[in-house]
């Protein structure tokens, strides 16, 4: 069977005999569940492979929850980590029982705040200098601040709106450091039958109101969207036709250290609740 043919339950069914198993109790084997392939390449290069097991679960955040739910009542060594998305912008609490959530919007958002990965990604593919770094990146969220916000707006009003095919890499401008929102979204709402506003302006107006209160862009942003507009950034600037999404996506997870992993929050959570069980990470 390929990986990708494996279901939420066929994955579940494995976990409980992993959890089963004699070797498992015995080593104090540390369960990770994460909602991302790529996200199990990460973390077992951050995480000692010996006592820790990284795992992904089909299905999305709902899934990654109740797998957890399930396995937490044969197994305490069990948590998950999932994307923050726009909770970090809400005064709302997130507390799910062992579900310990990135810094910034998502995994790729997190890995973008460091300052070692964007050195990392300016000095390979730009000239730009190290001191505009930050700024630079921050320049490039802020093109697509309106898709950002957009999406947030979807989130906190369930609009239905269906993003997964529709992109905006040709719609950039970055001699005039803008996006075309209008036809993307215009290209959006002929791909979203059941969305629950149709009208330009109004959907406009909105984005405009989340805009004003000035979000922060790496809570904002989704790091999909942060990694296309680097790759064209990155293409226009040295003219490399043959540079990638997944090239940038890769590069990012490369540059991203044990040790800067160790300055973040997730990895102080982590820490902590390990601690408690007489657990070094």
């Amino acid at each position: 069977m390929k990986p990708s043919d494996i279901t939420y339950q066929d994955k579940l069914d494995e976990l409980i005999l992993d959890v089963r198993h004699p070797n498992t109790q015995r080593q104090k084997t540390v369960f990770i569940l994460v909602e991302g392939k790529t996200d199990v390449r990460l973390f077992r290069k951050l995480l000692d492979t010996d006592k820790f097991k990284i795992e992904y679960i089909p299905g999305g955040k709902v899934k990654l929850e109740e797998a957890l739910n399930h396995l937490l009542r044969l197994y305490v060594l069990m948590a998950a980590i999932r994307d923050a998305d726009f909770l970090h912008l809400t005064d709302e609490d997130y507390e799910v029982e062992n579900i310990f959530l990135t810094d910034e919007h998502d995994m790729e958002m997190m890995l973008l705040a460091q300052k070692e990965v964007l050195n990392a990604l300016f000095f390979e593919y730009t000239d730009v200098v190290e001191r505009e770094h930050i700024s630079k990146r921050d320049e490039l969220l802020e093109m697509v601040q309106s898709i950002s916000c957009l999406k947030w707006l979807n989130d906190l009003e369930i609009l239905k709106l269906k993003f997964e095919k529709v992109d905006f890499q040709h719609l950039i401008d970055f001699d005039n450091q803008r996006v075309d929102v209008s036809s993307y979204i215009q290209n959006l709402l002929s791909r979203s039958p059941n969305a629950k506003i149709k009208e330009l302006t109004v959907l406009q107006s909105k984005v405009n109101d989340l805009i004003a209160q000035k979000p922060d862009l790496l809570q904002v942003t989704n790091g999909h969207d942060a990694i296309k507009v680097l790759t064209s950034y990155f293409k226009k600037r040295q003219d490399q036709k043959g540079l990638n999404y997944k090239t940038i996506e890769s590069a990012i997870r490369i540059a991203f250290t044990v040790e800067t992993f160790q300055k973040t929050k997730l990895y102080q959570q982590l820490r902590n609740w390990l601690a408690t069980h007489q657990i070094e990470v």
